[in-house]
């Protein structure tokens, strides 16, 4: 014969759903405060938690796990509605520091979505370059019997109509 769920069976079965809904803290603390093994625990919670808490919890699980992004644009409106109520009290000194962190919130927040690059951008000259500039040399050799693609080839080369072409 089968031995009951120790944690349905339990009085307080309605704390011990919530405690694991809500993910808080592990199993093994939550057995221990009602006086059940976390085996106990983990096996109500993977055979005997109703449909609508499981999903309960998935949803208290992605919670936590918010975007970056939406807690950004979460500060941010909190922050505004901060500077309204600062400056419409006419608090100058506060709405101006709540200014300056929301000016770093949307910084953080360009930088999380990308809007806000301030990596360095590094532009290299090809044309300047001793293997680039050793290749067209060949490649002019190669044409000087042929002076008029070589003047062709020369005018297209030029930085200002050096269109890069993708491959077929």
């Amino acid at each position: 014969m089968a031995r009951s769920c120790l944690c349905c069976a339990h009085p307080e079965r309605d704390s011990i759903d919530a405690a694991i809904v809500a993910h808080a803290e592990s199993l093994p603390v939550i057995g221990e405060r009602y006086g059940i093994s976390s085996e106990s625990v983990r096996r109500h919670r993977d055979n005997h938690l109703s449909p609508s808490l499981r999903a309960l919890r998935v949803q208290v699980q992605d919670d936590k796990r918010a975007a970056l992004v939406d807690r950004i644009e979460t500060l941010i409106v909190r922050g505004e509605a901060m500077f309204s109520d600062a400056a419409g009290a006419g608090q100058s000194a506060q709405a101006l520091n709540i200014l300056r962190e929301l000016r770093a919130q949307i910084e953080l927040l360009g930088k999380a979505t990308g809007e806000l690059d301030d990596r360095p951008n590094v532009t290299i000259n090809l044309l300047t370059h001793p293997e680039v500039l050793a290749a067209l040399n060949v490649v002019y050799t190669e044409l000087a019997d042929l002076p008029d693609v070589r003047q062709r080839i020369a005018a297209r080369l030029q930085p200002d109509r050096l269109q890069i072409e993708a491959a077929p």
